[in-house]
């Protein structure tokens, strides 16, 4: 199986399950395990990330706004460009991707673009969408099921949901629950949500 991973988290956990020898190409922003920052780049983004994050800020805002000329259907211009030779190229079998953000990674409906311009190649693609942590372990579970290795996933699962309670129990020896805020963005300030259980 040959996978392309546009999605940093989706690297990680291709790698956990073991299957960092199937990746053949990977996100400009995959860099974790170190390894995989040997593979082919298939995707490019369109502002300056080295910018402070007000600067970055301001340049999304303004790409998201202008129309796209080569599609008017479409709203605004992507901010990341998929290199379509080397995909064509790496000839995946599956593409991970994400459908939870538009401007944070590549997303679904520009790698459906991409894959409509390839010849001969119909890879799965498999798009994760977490919002809250019980959806990150279904994601697991969707990527094993599509590796073929369900068994793995699930015990992979089992493993971080039994880490967490060894942390639940920890702090609750001393009577306080940890208050954890978590930042998206922090120019301008951009706070994450808790969603009811």
């Amino acid at each position: 199986m040959r996978i392309v991973s546009l999605l940093a988290s989706a690297t990680e956990m291709v790698s956990a399950l073991g299957y960092q020898d199937h990746l053949v190409g990977r996100s400009h922003e995959c860099d974790y395990p170190p390894e995989v920052l040997a593979l082919p780049v298939v995707s490019t983004v369109h502002i300056d990330i080295h910018a402070t994050s007000a600067e970055i800020d301001a340049q999304v805002r303004q790409r998201i706004h202008q129309p796209n000329p080569d599609n008017p259907a479409l709203q605004a211009l992507s901010i990341y460009a998929i290199d379509l030779e080397l995909l064509q190229q790496l000839r995946p079998d599956v593409i991970l991707t994400q459908t939870q953000c538009e401007v944070c990674a590549v997303n679904e409906r520009d790698v459906r673009q991409a894959i409509a311009q390839l010849t001969g190649l119909h890879p799965q693609v498999v798009s994760l969408a977490p919002y809250q942590l019980q959806d990150v372990w279904e994601d697991v579970r969707r990527i094993g099921n599509v590796l073929g290795n369900p068994d793995l996933a699930q015990t992979l699962v089992q493993h971080s949901q039994q880490r967490l309670d060894d942390l639940r129990h920890k702090t609750a020896v001393f009577g306080l629950e940890p208050r954890v805020a978590v930042l998206e963005w922090l120019d301008p300030l951009i706070g994450s949500w808790q969603l009811d259980s």
